[in-house]
């Protein structure tokens, strides 16, 4: 491995990131935020972590630098990370800047919020931080999606204005009808999901395992779960999700002026869910195919990003 090598194009993903930041605790004696470990992809950017502070406030990280356009921020899903969007968020042209929001309350320092709507608000704000006025350009994947809807509907209510709004997966519906997920399901979900899918067997095997404790050591065992850091650190994660969650519980889709564009995965499941909602103009649908996984990833990411920059150059010349 090279000092300019990407994790992630090494394979690295939201749980083995997990593991670096314990190894550089245990190796240098010194703490490094997991924000800072998804803005700098490699030993030669993270070294920097010992010279210099970012300066952009709790909640966002600079996943790209750009030139000359207007950035574009990506919104969180249930893990309340951006991990899963790295490629996406390399797949735009070198002129957009892009910026990742993270959930507050994913390092201690942070203060967590009580409910979705005080969530999209305190966002406006950390975007804000770098883009004091729109258009704005948002973008979400699964219930990422429905933030950067609310998002978007909170600016708009106030004058802002918002010039894209893009919804990847995302299913419509009321998520107070949402199963309660143990945490035991929520883990195998997500590691089915970073590995491109657990086959039927190993699946079943995990899920006959109980204890929590007992199914993280497991995977580890088995090599699905390759990471050193503690049972904790994965627990704080999978309470990071439930925490998500429960904010998402009873939230009701309200009509949003701007129309969003759908991008959807290859069931055109989350398509159709969206023909139940009431409001106009419903979102436009775009199918990429794909999972509901894999949509997010190359080669789905690279075209779903050139269509949403050929929308955003037609947007310039009308």
């Amino acid at each position: 491995v090279g000092r300019h090598d990407n994790f992630f194009d090494l394979g690295g993903h939201s749980l083995l990131i997990v593991s670096l930041q314990s190894r550089i605790r245990k190796l240098l004696s010194q703490d490094v935020d997991l924000n800072y470990l998804i803005q700098n992809q490699s030993i030669a950017q993270q070294t920097e972590h010992f010279y210099t502070k970012s300066k952009l406030v709790n909640g966002l990280i600079q996943m790209r630098t750009g030139t000359t356009e207007r950035p574009v921020f990506i919104v969180h899903e249930v893990t309340g990370d951006v991990l899963s969007y790295t490629d996406v968020a390399n797949s735009f042209s070198r002129e957009y800047p892009v910026y990742g929001i993270t959930a507050l309350g994913l390092n201690k320092e942070e203060r967590k919020l009580d409910s979705f709507e005080s969530m999209a608000s305190c966002y406006i704000g950390i975007m804000k931080s770098v883009a004091k006025q729109g258009p704005y350009r948002l973008i979400g994947w699964s219930a990422g999606g429905m933030l950067a809807w609310e998002i978007a509907r909170q600016l708009t209510i106030n004058g802002e204005q918002v010039e894209f709004i893009g919804m990847i997966d995302t299913h419509y519906g009321n998520l107070s009808e949402a199963d309660d997920v143990e945490d035991n399901i929520r883990l195998i979900e997500l590691l089915n999901g970073v590995h491109g899918g657990l086959d039927d067997s190993t699946i079943k095997h995990l899920q006959q395992i109980d204890n929590l404790d007992s199914l993280i050591d497991e995977t580890r065992k088995t090599g699905i779960l390759n990471i050193e850091a503690s049972n904790k650190s994965v627990k704080d994660r999978l309470s990071v999700a439930r925490s998500m969650e429960s904010l998402f519980l009873g939230y009701a889709v309200r009509g949003l002026s701007v129309r969003a564009h759908l991008f959807g995965a290859e069931d055109g499941e989350a398509a159709k869910s969206w023909e139940e909602f009431k409001g106009d103009p419903r979102p436009l649908t775009v199918p990429i195919g794909g999972t509901h996984w894999s949509i997010v990833r190359k080669p789905h990411a690279n075209r779903m990003v050139a269509i949403i920059e050929s929308i955003l150059k037609s947007k310039r010349s009308t």
